[in-house]
């Protein structure tokens, strides 16, 4: 869906794109609301194919091995659909924050949004029972369709998301005169003003489809197909698991940094020139591949196996001090500087690493695990320990978070996302009981600097913040 998005019309700002399995938000230094607008527009997208019919088959396609062929089908049957949704959605919801700048700016600055949001003078309400009419678009009678032998062009036009759009958009006026209609008669004289536009624009759409013979599904009868899906699902890729809080919506976020730094691989023995800003840093072999452009690719590992290695800038370019064995470690502190140290999740969880080179890191001052994973399940995990979870957040460059976590007796673990992301995850976090929030920094931990240093580092050094499946 990449290609038809219309944030990529977007020049030399915030840009963001979504393929069904992740998001990837370029996050531009200056006006934050764009990166806002992104981030909320990215996460539509995902809240769309988690809530809908049509999603859901979006969603199956995605998640088998074999089904990039039907995904393509399906996707193109609801571009439109999707687009005019995430819109509506996203710049309804930036429109409603404190420093939102007027429509007629966001509209200036991406002018292919025009012919989903219509003009800066047309009344909110009407992009809110839009976007549920866009909803119920996705909502087609397709939740008895099965992956086993599924061609995309076998199934019915009728029952395309676009398709159905297109009789609404057709009907405009009598869409909107209606949803009126019922509005003021069951929300009262305020009706503009509240959430209940949208249940009404939903029940009007489907009403309308109906009355064109255009059947509709509703959310329950999509989450009891949901949990169908999923066990069958399992037999063929493994345990999935069904994540219904709508705050872990940005859980599939990459952050596009840059593109990727030109790096020297040091020869062995070689050390940094003294003062140079270091960080040993522990990511998987093909991670570091991606996150820099090597001049040298002196590793014979390759995939998932962990690397450690020392990073010092040069300029703009980046050294990397290969360290090959745990009893390296010690040898590569800093004079009169402490030894910082981030080692990706997904790395920490390999358990024959774990074993070989956990000891060593005791000789650093401060060890870190960046979070690679899914946060909300990772979250989980750790809010089911015995021990309060404590979190704090930190900026991080430009429009962009560092939020920190901290349970007794294991290292910092860090989120380098967006600004909309960290307060998704900090509204999660606020409503369990078993979390903390630690307003300063300080209190937090008295390595407060060197986390935000390292998460300095990691936002300077990297190409992006990547999520590892």
């Amino acid at each position: 869906m990449v290609d038809r998005h219309v944030l990529s019309f977007a020049p030399g700002g915030a840009v963001g794109g979504f393929d069904h399995r992740v998001f990837t938000l370029s996050v531009a230094a200056g006006d934050p609301w764009r990166n806002t607008l992104v981030a909320l527009h990215e996460a539509a997208h995902q809240g769309l194919n988690g809530s809908t019919s049509w999603g859901h088959l979006l969603q199956t396609f995605a998640i088998l091995p074999d089904g990039g062929s039907a995904l393509e089908g399906l996707s193109q049957r609801c571009a439109q659909t999707h687009e005019a949704y995430a819109t509506l959605t996203s710049v309804t919801g930036l429109l409603g924050t404190r420093d939102a700048p007027p429509l007629s700016e966001i509209i200036d600055a991406y002018p292919a949004y025009r012919s989903y949001l219509g003009g800066p003078a047309e009344p909110g309400w009407r992009r809110v029972a839009m976007a549920a009419a866009l909803q119920v678009c996705m909502q087609s009678d397709v939740l008895g369709v099965t992956p086993a032998g599924f061609v995309a062009a076998a199934l019915s036009e009728r029952h395309s998301p676009d398709a159905r759009r297109a009789l609404l958009l057709r009907r405009r006026d009598r869409f909107f005169a209606e949803v009126e209609r019922r509005a003021a008669g069951d929300l009262g004289d305020d009706w503009a003003a509240t959430s209940g536009v949208a249940s009404v624009g939903r029940e009007t759409a489907a009403d309308m489809l109906a009355a064109l013979g255009r059947a509709s599904v509703d959310a329950a009868q999509v989450r009891a197909a949901r949990r169908a899906l999923v066990t069958a699902l399992a037999e063929v890729v493994g345990p999935i698991e069904i994540d219904e809080n709508v705050t872990n919506l940005f859980d599939i976020e990459h952050l596009r940094l840059r593109s990727p730094r030109r790096a020297s691989v040091r020869p062995a023995g070689a050390m940094p020139p003294g003062g140079a800003d270091r960080l040993l840093a522990v990511r998987t072999a093909a991670t570091v591949r991606r996150q820099f452009a090597l001049g040298d690719d002196p590793w014979p590992v390759t995939g998932d196996a962990p690397v450690a290695v020392i990073r010092a800038r040069r300029g703009e370019d980046v050294d990397l001090y290969p360290v090959a064995e745990p009893g390296q470690v010690s040898v590569w502190r800093p004079e009169r500087q402490p030894l910082l140290v981030s080692i990706a999740l997904g790395c920490a969880l390999d358990q024959r690493w774990a074993r070989d080179w956990s000891a060593a890191f005791t000789e650093a001052d401060v060890v870190t695990i960046l979070i690679d994973k899914p946060f909300g399940q990772f979250v989980d995990a750790l809010l089911d320990g015995p021990e309060r979870l404590r979190h704090t957040l930190m900026p991080c460059g430009d429009n962009k978070a560092l939020l920190a976590l901290s349970v007794p007796g294991l290292p910092p673990y860090l989120r380098i996302c967006s600004l909309v992301a960290a307060t998704g995850a900090r509204i999660r976090l606020a409503r369990d009981p078993r979390a903390v929030d630690v307003e300063d920094p300080a209190a937090f931990s008295t390595r407060h600097r060197e986390l935000a240093m390292i998460g300095r580092r990691i936002v300077e050094d990297e190409s992006t913040v990547e999520l590892v499946r």
